[in-house]
């Protein structure tokens, strides 16, 4: 099955011209917000939010289970290597444990600023990417921040992606296109070349080539140090 969405109802759509909707809220409790979905790596189930809203959508079944509300704006949902689900949320991480979503305390202490972007290295170390604060480095519970002064070009992250190499590349609002490698912070941007500083999504494909989403420039391609936009 393939899937969309149209305001708070997904459908979805299968080869055998098959398609259904759902529609997973209260009419009385009509959630706002961006709506977000990711298919769990283990049970193949879906993970659906809007505005503050938590449901999920077994797989091959056509009803939902509606989590208890958070009251905060859900930014990203994001499964790592246990198949534990976490949120960045408008007032923090969030993880889901014993069917509701709790807030992540990290040295005992809530991290309550935005999280746009999540991703997990191949340590195993969970990257933070937040609005206004930084990037924040999860290692057994001990949180490292990166800033201007550890050479960020933007504190407002929206996008992370770890290379095969390992290196780690930050998209921001407002600043440039990052790379982290060996503890050192290289800045990209329109000096060096690249056709935009806003890069809202990353990816990177099996042949090693990096893949950007930006604002006003479409997709962009990176590949043996050139940049070139994709119309």
């Amino acid at each position: 099955f393939q899937y969309g969405v149209f305001k708070t109802t997904l459908y979805s759509f299968s080869s055998k011209n098959n398609s259904k909707f759902f529609r997973f809220y209260d009419e009385q409790k009509k959630p706002k917000g961006a709506l977000k979905i990711i298919e769990s790596k283990k049970d193949k189930s879906l993970w659906i939010s809007v505005g503050h809203f938590l449901a999920q959508k077994p797989a091959g079944q056509d009803t939902f289970a509606l989590y208890p509300s958070i009251d905060k704006n859900i930014y990203i949902l994001f499964e790592d290597s246990k198949n534990e689900l976490w949120c960045g949320t408008e007032d923090g991480l969030y993880h889901f444990t014993s069917n509701r979503l709790l807030q992540y305390r990290i040295e005992n202490q809530p991290a309550t600023f935005p999280i746009k972007a999540l991703l997990e290295d191949r340590a195993g170390n969970l990257w933070i990417g937040s609005e206004g604060e930084g990037l924040f480095q999860l290692q057994e519970n001990v949180l490292r921040r990166f800033s201007y002064s550890e050479g960020l070009s933007s504190n407002r992250i929206i996008s992370l992606l770890e290379d095969n190499e390992g290196s780690i590349w930050i998209g921001s609002r407002g600043g440039k296109l990052d790379r982290l490698k060996k503890k050192k912070i290289v800045n990209y941007s329109t000096s060096e070349g690249l056709p935009e500083n806003y890069i809202s999504a990353l990816t990177e494909d099996k042949s090693g080539i990096l893949w950007l989403g930006t604002k006003n420039h479409g997709v962009i391609k990176f590949k043996d140090g050139h940049w070139k936009t994709i119309t």
